[in-house]
């Protein structure tokens, strides 16, 4: 797969943008109209979208392209601070409890699950390199055969063996449980 592609990918979540398939057609939502260069690099990639979209992931292994992370609600930076974590994971426990009717313990579950998916988004893995396997560090081989790119937060990604995605995903979510269980949460 080209770099271009996924650049055109993450200049498109950039601007708020999210990229679905609907069949064979791509689906494009974003706040504000995208600039015509750049529907026209979607249009001109449109093959390869489409198939990184049905054999692609993400950290919740979803499709390869979904919409940006969302930003803190208290303008915390990647890391945040504890107390900033705290308030957004209490916030969630509070809607899940109140709003979706569950036990306090069944809302506190939840919402750390998605705490860990907050933190997984907004912590992207560091000093990565493109031509290895992000798990087990060899080559990455034959793109699309061999290993495929998965989203890491932010506009990155990662390159992952087909083998090996469950690893990474369980060394990631361990990385954010620390993290949190480190700041109190969970």
């Amino acid at each position: 797969m080209n770099q271009a592609v996924l650049a055109v990918i993450n200049r498109t979540r950039e601007l708020g943008g999210s990229i679905a398939l609907d069949g064979e057609a791509l689906a494009l939502s974003a706040p504000e109209p995208l600039p015509d260069t750049l529907i026209s690099e979607l249009r001109s990639f449109k093959a390869e979208i489409v198939s990184l979209l049905r054999d692609g992931c993400n950290e919740s292994g979803g499709s390869l392209v979904s919409p940006p992370a969302p930003t803190p609600p208290f303008g915390a930076s990647q890391s945040g601070d504890s107390d900033d974590w705290q308030e957004w994971f209490d916030e969630r426990a509070g809607i899940l409890e109140y709003e979706g009717e569950l036990t306090r313990q069944e809302a506190e579950r939840q919402a750390f699950e998605a705490t860990i998916i907050h933190w997984m988004n907004l912590t992207p893995p560091q000093n990565l390199d493109d031509d290895h396997c992000a798990q087990c560090g060899d080559p990455v081989g034959r793109v699309g055969n061999d290993a495929v790119p998965c989203l890491t937060g932010g506009s990155g990604h990662v390159w992952l063996h087909h083998g090996c995605h469950s690893a990474w995903m369980a060394r990631r979510r361990q990385q954010a449980t620390e993290a949190l269980n480190a700041m109190g949460i969970g």
